[in-house]
């Protein structure tokens, strides 16, 4: 986090405002698990990981519960793309084949998520990666047919989310124990306060 020494008076304004700004949102959530999709661009830029990751210390120290559900699209691309995988998307899905899974678990349990438990964490012990397929924490069904994705390829399979177990056993149990968790559809991070 900034040190509040080296925090220009306009700089330190503006972010009081802001603080003053989000007093009625962090009263409705203060104790309340909040699930935050991380993705995309803030996926990619430092820059952005870094302030994602103080953002979700800010919430965990001012009492609010997240669960940060991440992706990684573009590395689990630039990876298969490495190693010479095909890879296709159909209506926005991504179409995984038998021999792509085992790239994106290694992508996203392997790098995205302890990078992001680490950036979390380097703001206090609050954080702890899980995968989505830990506990049977989410379940998933193969694509319906529509006229934007099918359902299946000759090589693979589109998934869409079937279940999301928020109070399963291994996330009651962070929570209860102060932790908060960040993952991708096949992992989740908690952090702990």
């Amino acid at each position: 986090m900034t040190d509040i020494q080296d925090t220009s008076p306009e700089v330190a304004a503006v972010k009081a405002a802001t603080m003053i700004e989000s007093l009625p949102w962090l009263k409705k959530y203060r104790k309340r698990i909040v699930v935050v999709k991380y993705g995309g661009n803030a996926m990619i830029s430092e820059e952005l990981q870094d302030a994602f990751a103080q953002d979700i210390a800010y919430l965990r120290y001012v009492g609010v519960l997240p669960v940060v559900v991440h992706g990684g699209g573009p590395q689990i691309s630039n990876m298969l793309d490495r190693l010479a995988i095909p890879s296709e998307f159909k209506g926005g899905y991504r179409v995984t084949s038998t021999e792509a899974i085992s790239v994106v678990r290694m992508v996203l349990t392997g790098h995205i998520n302890p990078q992001l438990v680490a950036k979390i964490n380097s703001h206090g012990p609050m954080a702890t990666g899980l995968s989505g397929e830990d506990a049977g924490l989410f379940g998933a069904v193969a694509a319906r047919r529509s006229s934007t994705a099918s359902r299946s390829t000759s090589d693979g399979w589109a998934m869409s989310s079937r279940s999301i177990r928020p109070r399963c056993s291994t996330i009651s149990r962070r929570a209860a124990c102060r932790s908060s968790p960040a993952s991708p559809p096949t992992s989740i991070t908690r952090g702990s306060r």
